[in-house]
């Protein structure tokens, strides 16, 4: 059964599923929403009543414009010349318009907003002279007025520098009472001696008798105190000169106290004189020339050499102004699991766990120091020794320990090198032979079992020889040639991956490249060997797998029978 749909207030039948012959009523709803409805390309959306779009949202949109025939061009709000807006006032009770008038005035209900940027000519207004300040007012704008003696209140305490009376204060004018401070008055020359009382008490430092005193005017009694003289250079020994007259010396008060209980002659500083029962503070002086043999007695305290650092019973003083261990002697052994900077006190240095750089000590300040460097961990992390600022470790710039055991011995030439004086690794041989193999094809690099070897970290000379036969009938050999590389043949043309690919391998023999000799046999041989010779690699992964790899080109695959054997000898 359809449902009723109701767009702009009209119903419409709208099919439910089931419904037949539903086709009519569809197309008038759908012409009915399409032509009821708001479009994106605008034109004219007429409502019939208002639309309230609740309280939580609102509309947002560029501009609003009003219907007037020409609105405002810009802003939000776009309305015509004689368009408002308008509030409620607070009481409810009518409204409140911002309007423009004719003279494009602000005007809010009625009364025209004052514009405070621009000059305009204000008629009937009052301003309050409390709430506003009146600046940069010309003397025009006073035209007619003046204070008279009524504007002035009695309480204005007005202050009396602001009263221009010059030459209209007479003697009547002042009172009797007035207690003018003498100070206020100008007596300069007026004053003379019949004008003082006798007992007038005028204090002696308001008379200027500057030459006018003499010794007779001063009593014997007069007592006078010697802080009254004029004041001397401060802390100096007192003297009389050659006309028996007191003035100071160049001996301060301080050095005059040192003289306080001397009993016997004193002695100057450039003076040779027997000094005893004297405390001398070194902290304070510098002692020189003194006899080791005959000047000093007792035993020097350890802390005095270095601070004490690193003294214990098992360290001696060197001459290098530090405290070491004898060779040999009590070594002292350390064991880091992580980065480390050898201290001058190591003698032993052991490394465990991790991957771990042990940083050298300055060898100009360990002239003759001898370090042991070892990896003592089972793990496949190596342990890197590297020089300090610009030496150098037998002229490189680092030194690797890859396996347990591993241990190098470094000597310091006391200037920019560390020399390698011995360097332990645990040896290592690897070999294997590869099954015999008869060729599938010609050309081809065969692919072997038991032909490969897993390396450990650590320095390998390694290498591969072939055996090239026959099955009793005729092979016919024209090339055949052996390699080492990063995997194994196919029993395809093919070159395997490079011994260089392999992850931590990297090849220590300048000229190798892809280890692999061809050689032309005799015509008549169908019996050879190969080899590759010998190739240095480093491996510093956990473990890499290299295979040593045959190759043949031959008249008759099916007769020709080939065999790899591959060795590794670690090195270092």
């Amino acid at each position: 059964m359809s449902t009723t749909l109701t767009v702009n207030g009209v119903g419409y039948s709208f099919p439910v599923t089931g419904d037949e012959n539903w086709g009519s009523a569809v197309t008038g709803w759908a012409t009915a929403v399409t032509s009821g409805m708001l479009q994106k390309a605008g034109g004219t959306f007429t409502l019939t009543g208002e639309v309230d779009f609740g309280a939580n949202f609102g509309i947002k949109a560029t501009a609003f414009k009003s219907r007037a025939a020409n609105p405002a061009g810009t802003g939000i709000v776009r309305l015509g010349n004689n368009e408002s807006v308008s509030w409620r006032d607070a009481t409810n009770t009518f409204d409140l318009g911002l309007t423009v008038n004719a003279s494009d005035q602000l005007m809010f209900d009625g009364a025209w907003l004052l514009d405070t940027a621009s000059i305009q000519t204000v008629a009937n207004k009052t301003m309050s002279g409390l709430q506003n300040t009146f600046t940069d007012l010309p003397a025009s704008a006073l035209t007619g007025l003046s204070i008279v003696n009524a504007d002035v209140n009695a309480a204005a305490a007005i202050a009396y520098s602001k009263l221009n009376l010059a030459g209209s204060i007479v003697n009547a004018d002042v009172s009797g009472s007035a207690a003018i401070a003498y100070s206020k008055l100008n007596l300069a020359t007026s004053i003379v001696d019949a004008d003082i009382s006798l007992s007038a008490a005028i204090a002696y430092s308001k008379l200027n008798l500057a030459g006018s005193i003499t010794n007779a005017d001063v009593a014997s009694l007069a007592a006078i105190a010697h802080s009254k003289m004029a004041a001397l250079t401060a802390s100096r020994a007192m003297i009389t000169d050659g006309s028996g007259v007191a003035s100071v010396s160049s001996v301060t008060a301080t050095e005059l106290g040192r003289l306080s209980g001397v009993s016997s002659a004193v002695s100057g500083n450039s003076d040779s004189a027997t000094l005893t029962n004297k405390t001398i503070n070194g902290s304070n002086n510098t002692i020189t020339n003194v006899s080791l043999a005959t000047g000093v007695t007792g035993n020097l305290p350890v802390t005095n050499l270095n601070s004490g650092t690193s003294a214990s019973a098992s360290t001696f003083w060197r001459g290098d102004g530090s405290w070491a261990s004898p060779a040999g002697v009590g070594l002292a052994v350390t064991t880091k699991t992580a980065n480390y900077t050898i201290a001058s006190s190591d003698d032993i240095v052991l490394g465990n766990t991790n991957a771990i750089t042990f940083t050298l000590p300055s060898a100009s300040s360990n002239a003759g120091k001898m370090l042991i460097i070892g990896k003592a961990g089972s793990d496949t992390n190596a342990i890197t020794v590297a020089r300090g600022g610009s030496d150098t470790i037998d002229g490189a710039t680092s030194f690797t320990l890859y396996a347990q055991w591993d241990t190098v011995t470094l000597v310091s030439d006391g200037s920019a090198t560390w020399y390698v004086r011995s360097h332990y690794f645990k040896p290592s041989l690897l070999t294997t032979t590869s099954s015999t193999k008869t060729p599938s094809g010609s050309g081809h690099f065969h692919s072997l079992t038991n032909n490969s070897l897993t390396l450990t970290p650590g320095v390998w000379e390694i290498a591969v020889r072939g055996g090239f036969t026959n099955s009793g009938g005729a092979a016919g050999y024209t090339y055949a040639g052996v390699f080492l590389a990063g995997a194994n043949g196919a029993d395809t043309s093919s070159v395997p991956s490079a011994l260089s690919g392999v992850t931590g391998i990297t090849i220590n023999t300048p000229e190798f490249t892809q280890a692999g000799y061809m050689l032309v046999p005799l015509p008549s041989s169908d019996a050879l060997h190969l080899s590759s010779g010998i190739v240095r690699v480093t491996n510093t992964a956990a473990t890499a797998t290299i295979y040593g790899i045959t190759f043949a080109s031959l008249g008759t695959p099916a007769n020709g029978r080939v065999v790899a054997y591959v060795s590794a000898k670690r090195v270092g």
